[in-house]
Formats: C-alpha cells, sequence, structure tokens
C-alpha cells in the first residue's frame, strides 16, 4: 500500500497566450517560498511534471 509522505507543495501557475494563432499557451510553475520557477513549452510537458511529482511523494508503506 502507499501512503503520502508527511509534506506537500504549493505552486503558483501561470498560463498565457502568445499572439493569436501563434504558438500553444505557455505554462509556469512559482514556488512561492522560494520563487522557483519551472516553465513548460507545451501542455504534455506540464503534464509529465506533475506525473512525475506525483509518483515522487508516494512511498510504499
Amino acid at each position: 500500500m502507499k501512503k503520502w509522505m508527511n509534506h506537500y507543495h504549493v505552486y503558483m501557475l501561470r498560463i498565457w497566450m502568445q499572439e493569436k494563432g501563434e504558438a500553444p499557451p505557455t505554462l509556469s510553475l512559482e514556488d512561492p517560498h522560494t520563487g522557483q520557477r519551472i516553465g513548460f513549452g507545451t501542455l504534455q510537458e506540464f503534464c509529465d511534471f506533475l506525473q512525475k511529482s506525483y509518483e515522487g511523494a508516494m512511498v510504499k508503506g
């Protein structure tokens, strides 16, 4: 059985559009505690990051 580790992550999500029809939206996450930002070029990159973060936060117990 997996259990959540005793911590959580908080991020501020920013999504913005480029000029009309130019490119897909740009996404970034910012850790409000450290100010560190992580940028994503595609929605898939963002989803992959969330998946890896979720898997990394689980521990076997």
